[in-house]
C-alpha cells in the first residue's frame, strides 16, 4: 500500500509535458494496484497517506475522461474524512478531496453542488494557507460558474486565481487558468480577448513541452474561428487538434473536436454530413459518461434536424435537450437550446411563441453574447411587424416566468 501511494504521488509530474502519455500507460498498468491502495488507506483513515495520492488520483481520472469513476470514488471518500476529529492535516486532506470532487461535479453536469463544495473548499484552504490548492479551487469555481452562464463571476474567479498564481503559483498551474479565462471570453463574444489569453497559453504550453494542451488550446481557437463564421479555419483547427489528441488518446478532445466540426459542417450547410458528426459525437460523449456534453448534443442535433425541414425530430431532440440540460444545471445550455426552439416556431409562422421565447432569451442573464445578439436581432424584426400591443403583453408575460417553468411548459406542449 505504501509503495503504491508513493507510487502515484511519484508520477505526478510526467503527467505534465511531453512524459504525459508514458505516465499515463505507466499508471493505467498499475490502476487496480492504486486503487486498492486508496481503498486501505481510507478504511484506515490515514490522512497522510490519502493526502499523499489526492493530486495524482484525481488527475489521472480527469485525464482519462472518468467523471463517474472520480465522483464515486471522493465523494466515498470525503463522506469518510469528514466524519473524522476536526484537526488541520483533515482540513487540509478535505480541501483537497472538495477539489477534486468539485471538478468532476463539474464534468457530470452537477454544477449547483460543485460550486457549494468548492465555496468550502475555498474557506478551507484560506484557513490553512493552502495556496496551491486554492489557486485550483479558484480555477475550477471559474469553470463552473461559467458553465452555469454567469461570466462575469466566472471571470472574477479566474482572475482572482491567475493574480495568485503569477505570484505563487507554476506555468503548469497557469496554462489551465488561461484557457479557462479564454472560454469565457468567448462566452461574452469578446473573442480579441479570448485569443490572446489562448496565444499567451500556447506559447507558455511549447515552453513547457505540453503538446496536449497545445491542442486543447487550437481547438478552442476553432472555436472563436467558428463564431466569426471562418468554418474552414474552423476545421483547419480542430483537425490539427485531433491529431494531438489522437496522439494522446485523449477521447475527451475527440469528443468535442468531432461535436464542433459537426457545428462548422453545419455552418457551410452540410447538413447530413454535420448529422452523422454530431451522432458519432454524442455516442463518445455518452460512453464517457459526459451528460454536459450530451445535453449540447442534442440541441446541435435539433438544430441539424430543422435546417433538414425535420421540424417533428428537431423538436424532439431540442426538448430532450432541455431536459438534460436542466437536470445537469447549465442554464447557458438550455438558453441555447430555447433559442434553437424559438428559430423553429419563426420558421414555423408561430411569431407569437417566437417573440414570447426571443423576448425571454434576451432578458435572461445566463444568456452568452452571440445568442443575446441574435435574440435582439430577431426582436427588432419581430417588433417591426407585430402589433404594439401585442408584443406589450409578451413583454409583461416573460415577467412571469423562470427558466424552469419555461421548460416545463415548452416539454409539456
Amino acid at each position: 500500500t505504501h509503495y503504491f501511494a508513493h507510487f502515484i504521488q511519484a508520477q505526478e509530474p510526467g503527467f505534465k509535458g511531453a512524459t504525459a502519455r508514458e505516465t499515463i500507460a505507466t499508471v493505467s498498468a498499475d490502476w487496480e494496484n492504486i486503487q486498492a491502495a486508496w481503498d486501505w488507506a481510507l478504511a484506515q483513515k490515514d490522512e497522510a497517506l490519502l493526502d499523499k495520492m489526492v493530486t495524482g488520483v484525481g488527475r489521472f481520472l480527469g485525464d482519462r475522461g472518468r467523471p463517474l469513476a472520480g465522483t464515486a470514488l471522493f465523494e466515498e471518500s470525503l463522506q469518510t474524512i469528514r466524519a473524522q476529529p476536526v484537526t488541520d492535516s483533515r482540513d487540509q486532506l478535505m480541501a483537497k478531496i472538495q477539489v477534486e470532487l468539485g471538478h468532476f461535479w463539474d464534468q457530470n453536469g452537477r454544477l449547483s453542488e460543485a460550486e457549494a463544495i468548492l465555496d468550502e473548499a475555498n474557506q478551507l484552504c484560506q484557513q490553512q494557507n493552502l495556496i496551491q490548492t486554492r489557486i485550483n479551487c479558484l480555477r475550477v469555481l471559474g469553470v463552473v460558474t461559467d458553465h452555469q452562464g454567469r461570466q462575469d463571476v466566472a471571470l472574477r474567479y479566474l482572475e482572482e486565481a491567475q493574480a495568485l498564481c503569477q505570484t505563487a503559483g507554476d506555468g503548469d498551474q497557469m496554462l489551465p487558468i488561461l484557457n479557462a479565462l479564454g472560454n469565457s471570453y468567448i462566452d461574452k463574444a469578446e473573442f480579441e480577448k479570448a485569443n490572446a489569453c489562448f496565444a499567451e497559453a500556447i506559447t507558455l504550453a511549447a515552453a513547457l513541452d505540453n503538446s496536449l494542451r497545445v491542442a486543447i488550446l487550437q481547438s478552442n481557437m476553432g472555436i472563436i474561428a467558428n463564431r466569426q463564421q471562418n468554418y474552414a479555419e474552423a476545421i483547419r483547427l480542430w483537425r490539427l487538434a485531433q491529431q494531438g489528441f489522437i496522439e494522446h488518446k485523449y477521447e475527451i478532445g475527440l469528443a468535442n473536436t468531432t461535436f464542433n466540426i459537426a457545428m462548422a459542417l453545419h455552418g457551410l450547410e452540410q447538413y447530413d454530413e454535420a448529422l452523422a458528426q454530431i451522432q458519432r459525437a454524442y455516442d463518445l460523449l455518452e460512453k464517457l459518461e459526459q451528460r454536459r456534453g450530451m445535453a449540447a448534443g442534442l440541441g446541435v442535433m435539433g438544430m441539424i434536424s430543422h435546417k433538414l425541414g425535420k421540424r417533428p425530430e428537431a423538436r424532439r431532440y431540442l426538448h430532450d435537450g432541455l431536459v438534460m440540460a436542466q437536470e445537469t444545471g447549465s442554464e447557458g445550455l438550455t438558453i441555447s437550446s430555447v433559442a434553437e426552439l424559438a428559430e423553429l416556431e419563426l420558421s414555423g409562422g408561430n411569431l407569437s411563441q417566437a417573440l414570447f421565447l426571443f423576448l425571454f432569451i434576451a432578458q435572461h442573464p445566463a444568456t452568452n453574447g452571440t445568442t443575446r445578439e441574435n435574440a435582439q436581432r430577431m426582436l427588432a424584426e419581430l417588433t417591426a411587424e407585430l402589433p404594439p400591443e401585442m408584443i406589450a403583453e409578451t413583454e409583461t408575460a416573460v415577467q412571469s416566468h423562470t427558466l424552469d417553468t419555461l421548460i416545463a411548459q415548452l416539454v409539456n406542449e
